[in-house]
């Protein structure tokens, strides 16, 4: 069935890079047309910028070419060597970026050199998210080009005058004190009462008649 055979095929993979991890040193380097991908690639990986790539890095990073993960631990295993040191600088990325081709191409790698099939052109090494749109594939241009600067808004011209300062208000005079009221005369001492007015007459006798007598008076028998 097509899973026996897909094990079969894992099977033989490991058995390949196990082989490879005991023989002598893997001298391989890129070609000067695949150099420009493989250095976009690892300083995609690099995300610390510590020029060497960690375990957790490295798992973030390879898992995206879509490889089984226990054959991305011995392609880990193989690459990390002559010294080990539980991370990848770009000699031993490089080396497993070029195992990841040739296991996504369906070819086992010949020699130290990780050489491919005589006469056989494989696709670069792809990586889901990267390749293509982060990084530009061998012999293509540069991918996602930096967005130009955008240009710094020009200075006002000189020949506009600023507003003119409002004038300050005029100052006002001050305004005079109202003049203190003179204080009530009071009266003299010494003064004289005033004589009551002689105008008032006193009365006479003829006041004192009753009303009625004076009737019968006037109005004879």
């Amino acid at each position: 069935t097509r899973g026996e055979k897909v094990k079969g095929k894992e099977r033989t993979e490991k058995r390949h890079i196990l082989k490879m991890a005991g023989a002598a040193a893997i001298t391989f380097a890129p070609d000067a047309h695949e150099m420009g991908y493989y250095e976009g690639l690892f300083v995609t990986a690099d995300v610390g910028r510590q020029g060497a790539i960690g375990g957790k890095e490295a798992v973030e990073f390879l898992s995206k070419s879509k490889l089984p993960v226990e054959l991305l631990k011995n392609i880990w295993t193989v690459s990390d060597q002559n010294p080990k040191s539980n991370s990848l600088d770009r000699r031993k990325f490089f080396i497993a970026v070029r195992l990841i081709q040739l296991f996504q191409n369906g070819h086992m790698a010949r020699g130290a050199s990780l050489a491919a099939p005589d006469g056989v052109v494989m696709r670069p090494a792809m990586f889901d998210g990267v390749s293509g749109s982060l990084v530009a594939l061998p012999g293509e241009p540069n991918a996602a080009p930096a967005p130009p600067p955008t240009p710094a808004p020009a200075p006002m011209s000189a020949s506009i005058s600023a507003p003119a300062p409002m004038p300050a208000p005029a100052p006002q005079p001050p305004v005079a004190a109202p003049a203190p009221m003179p204080p009530p005369q009071q009266p003299s001492q010494n003064a004289k009462p005033e004589r009551q007015s002689k105008s008032r007459k006193e009365p006479t006798k003829d006041s004192f008649l009753d009303p009625m007598l004076l009737h019968v008076m006037a109005d004879p028998v």
